[in-house]
């Protein structure tokens, strides 16, 4: 089972938020996702992950980029995703801020864009411990 995911979709459900992003590079972090995701573990989801990992790899190269625009160089560009877990997010006007400790769902590189919280928030559904 292949991904449906295009960069005409990704664009239209995660509603604007990578317009300014030519459909090359949208593919090919669509692409980057469909190589991490299994498609036989994910099922009928499948589709779910590779859209969530897709814009979470998007949402990092803006950062890069933007961190080399604002003059980082490459020192700016390894620090661009901080690492540590996440305690406050915003997307919009929304914000959220969470108590966090060490070692838990938020210990991730995939925590540090909203995009990617989503996908680990999924992730989680799918790969759910089994109750006997």
């Amino acid at each position: 089972m292949a991904t449906t995911v295009t960069p005409g979709t990704l664009r239209t459900k995660a509603q604007g938020a990578f317009d300014s992003v030519d459909d090359e590079a949208i593919q090919l972090a669509i692409d980057e996702a469909g190589r991490y995701i299994s498609a036989e573990n994910w099922s009928g989801r499948l589709d779910d992950g590779v859209f969530y990992l897709a814009c979470h790899i998007l949402a990092e190269l803006a950062t890069v980029a933007d961190a080399a625009a604002d003059g980082g160089g490459a020192a700016a560009t390894l620090g661009a995703v901080p690492a540590g877990p996440v305690s406050t997010e915003k997307i919009l006007s929304w914000s959220a801020t969470y108590s966090v400790s060490e070692g838990g769902v938020f210990d991730d590189a995939l925590a540090t864009t909203s995009w990617g919280r989503m996908f680990l928030a999924r992730e989680s559904r799918v790969f759910s411990g089994r109750v006997i």
